[in-house]
């Protein structure tokens, strides 16, 4: 997987967050629990496509 635990990354959407947990699956592409604060400050924890995270910087 690209993306360890504990690990700080960016969201497509520009926020930034700690990956919290991983999913891997046989017929798609891994996901990833982010736990962020959104754009109105309030913290969420959602599921992401390793497509749509980066390492932060």
């Amino acid at each position: 997987m690209k993306f360890e635990l504990s690990e700080q990354v960016k969201l497509f959407s520009g926020e930034t967050g700690v990956l919290i947990g991983r999913a891997e699956y046989l017929d798609h592409s891994p996901e990833y629990l982010i736990r962020y604060k959104d754009s109105d400050g309030r913290t969420e924890e959602d599921w992401w496509k390793e497509s749509d995270i980066s390492k932060s910087q």
